[in-house]
């Protein structure tokens, strides 16, 4: 049955997942193709994911990488050869678990560790990257006519702290709008085959009213996708498991949508006899 007073489409984020009044409103009460409605409901769930995405990375920077940085001594070269502002041994280690992250061995015979330690070692003359018991060497008398002096990591720590600021504002602005010219799309697309499922179940809805069911339909999948990535996990196939998603909840909207030819085209709230004639 269609309740008779004002829609309320922002129910639809709840109500899409089990009931059939959500669907009939969007259908008949309705107005348009429904995207004022899928554009606030993509600001919303991205405003989600953005808080999410800002509170990793700010816990992140603080937590590693600035710590990282701050410890990297200040460098100079001159004709291959590399200079710190440090002692000759020394080392840069994970603030999170304490392992060897960077080390520093500036004296003229340096030893590397006997085990194939996962790190990176600084020679005067050399730098090696080890890695699951793979080793890269890259040595400075490549690069003899390269010369610096007090190379220091300030900018990259400048970058760091724009990054902690606008991390959750990109989130935004990058996938806010384009999102929503996806699911704009899809939900043309879906309300194509509800047609087709309206014809074949001999329920004669509108294009624009299946296109706002499609996008009510749309409505679980954009919530569980949300959760994926504030859980930091995914489903299996999940692209053709939304899709499949979507298409059970536009067949349900069709079905539930059990009405008269002249109330379809109207799109308005029928009289009292059409309403109790309107459940399925």
């Amino acid at each position: 049955m269609i309740s008779p007073g004002k829609p309320h489409p922002w129910k639809a984020i709840y109500q899409s997942w089990y009931s059939p009044s959500i669907y009939r409103d969007a259908a008949h009460r309705w107005r348009g193709l429904g995207f004022r409605f899928l554009l606030t409901e993509l600001f919303i769930l991205w405003l989600i994911a953005a808080v999410h995405v800002h509170v990793v990375v700010v816990d992140y920077v603080d937590g590693y990488l600035q710590p990282m940085l701050e410890a990297l001594p200040k460098l100079a070269m001159t004709n291959g050869t590399l200079m710190i502002d440090k002692p000759d041994h020394y080392q840069v280690k994970d603030p999170r678990s304490g392992k060897l992250v960077v080390n520093f061995d500036m004296t003229e015979k340096p030893l590397l560790p006997p085990e194939p330690t996962s790190a990176i070692f600084v020679e005067k003359h050399r730098i090696v990257f080890r890695n699951v018991g793979k080793e890269q060497v890259y040595d400075f008398n490549e690069y003899k006519d390269f010369k610096a002096q007090n190379l220091d990591w300030d900018f990259y720590l400048k970058t760091l702290k724009v990054v902690k600021t606008w991390a959750g504002i990109v989130v935004i602005g990058v996938f806010w709008l384009s999102s929503f010219i996806l699911c704009a799309l899809q939900a043309v697309f879906y309300g194509l085959i509800g047609k087709t499922m309206a014809i074949l179940a001999k329920r004669r809805l509108t294009y624009p009213q299946l296109v706002r069911i499609a996008v009510v339909a749309r409505t679980p999948s954009l919530i569980i996708d949300t959760c994926q990535k504030l859980l930091c996990c995914g489903i299996p196939a999940w692209g053709l498991v939304s899709v499949a998603i979507t298409l059970i909840y536009v067949a349900y909207g069709v079905k539930v949508n059990t009405v008269g030819f002249e109330w379809s085209l109207s799109q308005g709230i029928p009289a009292d006899p059409l309403v109790k004639n309107s459940t399925p």
